[in-house]
């Protein structure tokens, strides 16, 4: 199972889980994307900047991919567990990955922020980020680094909300589109399929359990477009 997400095929996948992933937001938020991305909400922004700043540091220091991407080896056999968590702090994908995954999240993390709550967007990507490891380090053993896997489970979490929260054809067919290309993902042996279909059942349970304020059915107000909900 590869991690580096290479392919014309793959990214086109990751793009149609992106878009419904937007789309799935717009409907519950009830909001146009333009309005939706003004003034982001503190939880996105340092979301942001925690992965960006160490991301951008790459550049002068070339050598924090080392130190703190995922190694398999290193992880497995020195104990060095914290790769579980700093890979996702640096890129391996060079000038044109590290641009493509800072700017997906500075978008999904502001639109999942305004629909799960600070709380809840950020424990997401948490698990999301450690998950994805650890099945690249004991499951399909993969060394490398970056917020891929995470962004796009936080992602489809937001999907998966709409399916329950709105019952609509739209809905529907947005989560079934971003399950199929999963799954797809999988059957090219795509890591990355195991975080947009682990995303989608997250957002279906958490949903299940908890409802968030912005999730509510009919409900009005103006945290769904401020992004005051608490998780």
């Amino acid at each position: 199972m590869s991690t580096s997400g290479s392919g014309t095929v793959n990214a086109a996948l990751y793009a149609i889980v992106l878009v419904c992933a937007v789309r799935a937001a717009i409907v519950v938020l009830d909001g146009e994307p333009g309005r939706l991305m003004r003034r982001p909400p503190v939880a996105a922004v340092a979301l942001w900047l925690a992965v960006a700043i160490p991301s951008l540091l790459q550049a002068p220091f070339p050598g924090m991919l080392h130190s703190l991407g995922r190694d398999p080896d290193l992880i497995r056999g020195h104990r060095q567990w914290w790769r579980l968590v700093t890979s996702v702090l640096v890129q391996d994908g060079g000038v044109a990955g590290t641009g493509f995954n800072l700017t997906v999240l500075a978008l999904i993390g502001v639109l999942a922020v305004r629909i799960w709550g600070s709380t809840r967007s950020l424990i997401i990507f948490a698990v999301a980020a450690i998950a994805f490891n650890l099945a690249a380090t004991f499951l399909s053993p993969s060394a490398g680094a970056g917020n891929s896997g995470a962004t796009l489970a936080l992602a489809t979490s937001v999907t998966g909300l709409a399916g329950v929260t709105r019952r609509q054809p739209a809905t529907v067919l947005l989560t079934a589109l971003t399950a199929g290309c999963g799954s797809v993902l999988l059957a090219l042996l795509d890591a990355h399929g195991e975080a947009v279909l682990g995303g989608l059942v997250l957002g279906l349970l958490i949903t299940a359990i908890s409802l968030p304020d912005s999730g509510i059915p009919g409900r009005t107000g103006p945290d769904r477009s401020a992004g005051t909900a608490q998780g």
